[in-house]
């Protein structure tokens, strides 16, 4: 074996990880915050910060010594919601290519494997199934899109993956559950339903009032769960070919926590106290098996799908999609609501569609003729610039009527609203409609450097990457960092979707604990540090890495 060959990666994703918090817990002198994690990605430290706060690392900084190789501006794509992040984190995609434009997206032309050759509207039922015979995450994507698991099944090498929703369409190449290291080259290990419900407990401290735990008093919580899992998997290697070339570990509590936790100092406990100390279980248990695992050539990688950008109480501005909704049906619009979504009702009886994260909706419109609708023909421009002025037009009247009630639709999407674009979907492009800041023609491309302003990243590559058929003919963008945000759940303290940089920047981490002249080897040429890179270059990097050619990947390999 060459010195630089990598045999194992173990990749670390944690949902909903923001890069100033993972970088502040690696930063030199603090390890005692998080001394597993420091084992194994080692300490970064800083040109201009001996000691760094939170607040020092918002924006990244120059890095001047690093134990592993840090790429300091990672940059997702957009929407930053888990999904369509998620997806390109592992199939090397831009949205636009692999078709996920929401958490639960809206399949126009049926292109997706679910979709069956026609529309298919997803929803938060169909998360009930991710972990069913393919998973409907996997079905999400466009019909025939690899997976990272998918090129390395191609090359005879094995993957393994501990509770991450996304991993083949095809059925045929995973091991049953009750047969770990089988003949087939993916191990798929999936949690069962009230290891999902878990999921969903945000703090770790209100589980002794879950209903599971008091039913199962001895659950773990979700993370735990998949660690334990993950310990299984190791504990029963016992011949160097079971070992996994590719093992993904999803931590999705981190998300879930972070949700309700608006500072980045309170996001940053979770990582502390429950990722850092699952993570040491797993040291442990896999360098008890170094007779049969080579250490000195397994890589760590540690990554996330998008960040979060925290709100007080006194800033909350939620705009409701429900509200939102009954200013359409004002314009004569019929919306498909949530009750109908949820109840699985025909889309035949609807002409507009609303699927949003908290920093962008997206609004679809049905289009062919009023004798024959169809949602798999987009409307003309002229037909969605027509709406938009009327929508506009009811907004201005809602806020008339509404006075000083600053909660009525009318104020919110008034004072609310950053941007208005409109798909063109001749042209495959976004045109501007309206901007509050800045001049603009109505009915131009975005413009390279438009930005909603400071703290944000300028919008135009973010949304050409997603501008699919799958993505509204009408976005709207909020002012999301002044507090308006697409949010039904007073309760939320932080949310992602935007274009804000604490949603878009992500960490990206690679590690070798037990070699580290293997990761100064493998990145000969970026030293310690690579300056910027995109999230869909984890895949051609990963598959570069076991010199297999991904072909057909947006990203690229951080090797070359």
């Amino acid at each position: 074996m060459s010195d630089q060959q990598v045999k194992t990666i173990v990749l670390v994703d944690v949902d909903g990880l923001r890069r100033d918090v993972l970088y502040h817990v690696l930063a030199k002198g603090n390890e005692s915050l998080a001394p597993n994690l420091h084992r194994i990605f080692g300490e970064i430290t800083f040109k201009d910060h001996i000691a760094p706060s939170l607040g020092d690392l918002l924006v990244p900084c120059e890095i001047q010594k690093a134990t592993g190789v840090v790429v300091n501006k990672c940059i997702t794509v957009s929407p930053s919601y888990t999904h369509p992040c998620q997806a390109s984190l592992f199939t090397g995609l831009y949205p636009r290519n692999h078709g996920i434009t929401a958490n639960f997206p809206f399949d126009r032309r049926g292109r997706s494997l679910a979709a069956m050759g026609r529309e298919k509207n997803f929803s938060s039922l169909d998360a009930i199934r991710f972990y069913d015979a393919i998973g409907s995450a996997n079905q999400m994507l466009r019909q025939g899109t690899q997976t990272i698991y998918d090129h390395l099944a191609e090359q005879h090498l094995k993957s393994a993956i501990v509770f991450q929703f996304f991993s083949t369409q095809n059925e045929n190449m995973i091991n049953p559950s009750s047969k770990k290291n089988g003949a087939k080259p993916i191990d798929w290990i999936k949690p069962q339903v009230d290891e999902m419900i878990l999921s969903q407990i945000e703090n770790p401290d209100d589980y002794q009032e879950c209903i599971i735990a008091k039913i199962f008093p001895q659950k773990p919580l979700f993370d735990d769960a998949m660690m334990d899992k993950a310990i299984e998997l190791i504990e029963q290697i016992d011949r160097t070919e079971q070992v996994p070339n590719l093992l993904t570990l999803y931590f999705a509590g981190h998300d879930h926590f972070a949700h309700q936790h608006a500072s980045a100092e309170d996001q940053e406990k979770y990582l502390m106290d429950h990722v850092d100390r699952c993570l040491g279980r797993f040291l442990t248990t896999l360098s008890s098996k170094e007779d049969v695992v080579d250490l000195k050539h397994t890589l760590f990688i540690i990554c996330s799908d998008h960040g979060h950008t925290g709100i007080a109480d006194a800033d909350k501005r939620f705009i409701k999609a429900r509200k939102v909704s009954d200013i359409l049906s004002a314009c004569g619009i019929d919306t498909q609501d949530k009750k109908k979504e949820f109840l699985k009702l025909p889309m035949d009886d609807s002409t507009c569609l609303i699927k949003d994260t908290a920093g962008l909706m997206h609004i679809f419109i049905r289009g062919g003729s009023s004798a024959d609708p169809s949602w798999a023909q987009p409307p003309d421009a002229s037909q969605v610039q027509s709406l938009l002025h009327s929508l506009c037009t009811k907004v201005k009247e809602q806020n008339h009527s509404e006075k000083d009630n600053m909660s009525g639709i009318g104020n919110q999407l008034l004072q609310g609203i950053d941007a208005i674009l409109f798909h063109d979907h001749e042209q495959n492009n976004y045109q501007t409609y309206y901007l509050r800041h800045g001049p603009f023609s109505q009915g131009a491309p975005i413009a390279e450097t438009l930005s909603q302003g400071v703290g944000y990243l300028p919008m135009k590559t973010y949304i050409d990457e997603m501008t699919c058929e799958n993505s509204g003919d009408i976005i709207l963008i909020p002012r999301y960092l002044d507090g308006f945000r697409f949010e039904s759940k007073e309760a939320t303290n932080s949310t992602h979707g935007s274009l804000a940089t604490t949603d878009m920047l992500v960490p990206l981490i690679f590690s070798c604990p037990y070699n580290h002249d293997l990761v100064k080897q493998l990145f000969a040429g970026n030293s310690h540090v690579i300056e910027q890179a995109r999230n869909v270059d984890l895949t051609p990097t990963i598959l570069d890495l076991f010199h297999v050619c991904g072909t057909g990947c947006d990203g690229k390999s951080l090797l070359r």
